[in-house]
């Protein structure tokens, strides 16, 4: 998923808005089995409503889903939403 992302960001140069609509179109494919789909269109959404990276905001989603999963980080920035 994050390899999907990169791809339209780096290869074909779409802006954040436009990968976060071709991202939910992925996401909503359904014959796709997507672990986490769930923790995903979570991240998806803070992702388009703030200034932290796609695989920071997935991170969050998931430590919060499962606050036993031990995440841990030295970013400060990153740090304050754990």
């Amino acid at each position: 998923f994050f390899e999907i992302y990169w791809v339209l960001k780096s290869n074909y140069g779409l802006s954040k808005s436009e990968c976060i609509i071709q991202l939910t179109k992925v996401i909503d494919i359904s014959f796709l089995e997507i672990e986490n789909k769930h923790i995903i269109k979570a991240a998806l959404n803070l992702f388009s409503n703030s200034n932290i990276d796609l695989e920071d905001c997935y991170y969050i989603k998931y430590s919060k889903k499962y606050p036993d999963s031990e995440f841990a980080t030295f970013d400060k920035k990153l740090q304050k939403y754990c």
